[in-house]
């Protein structure tokens, strides 16, 4: 496949919460420069990003998902990224998206909102969209919505991944589907020290 070919295919999402940072498998983040070094990033292999924790399959259909995050570590989770310093970054890396057809869906992703909760921007991570049936990796800069929800003292409980399907036009909603028309293969916490 050319290269502005797989361009095309695989860069998909659209912004409707503010800045989204997407990598593809092996792109490098972007570096966020005036930070001191904490000794976790000083000692680490930084090339090779920190996996914090990870979830289980995810199958998509009409309504809303949500997955809990099973930590790498027996510390606990939220604790570490409640503690996160400023020279680290923490991103929700999604792998092997699949749709069955155009589903003619947004697909709103939010973390740490209870089970059975009413979407808010305050969980608000991004959201993506298939304009291919396949997409091999996005990923999403989950930093400021832990700091949102640590200022709001909301960063409770298990971490958790909610992924809410929606029209992307509301004059054509899309048709009911008793199967899951998305499933996401991996969803993965990875931490990132800024400048690496």
């Amino acid at each position: 496949m050319a290269r502005d070919q797989m361009r095309r295919s695989e860069v998909i999402l659209v912004r409707p919460f503010g800045p989204t940072i997407a990598v593809l498998a092996g792109m490098a983040l972007l570096p966020t420069p005036g930070h001191s070094a904490s000794r976790e990033c000083i000692v680490a292999d930084t090339a090779n990003p920190v996996v914090l924790a990870t979830s289980s399959a995810m199958e998509i259909g009409d309504a809303p998902v949500r997955v809990i995050f099973s930590p790498a570590q027996p510390a606990p989770l939220v604790a570490r990224i409640a503690a996160l310093p400023p020279d680290q970054q923490i991103y929700l890396v999604l792998t092997d998206l699949r749709a069955r057809a155009q589903s003619g869906r947004l697909y709103r992703v939010y973390f740490g909102m209870p089970a059975g909760a009413a979407p808010e921007d305050t969980y608000a991570v991004d959201a993506f969209t298939f304009f291919d049936l396949q997409i091999p990796s996005l990923s999403f800069d989950l930093t400021a919505t832990i700091e949102r929800l640590k200022a709001q003292q909301r960063l409770v409980g298990e971490p958790s991944v909610t992924i809410v399907p929606q029209p992307l036009s509301k004059n054509r909603p899309p048709a009911k589907n008793e199967q899951p028309t998305v499933s996401i293969g991996r969803i993965e916490m990875v931490l990132q020290c800024r400048g690496n």
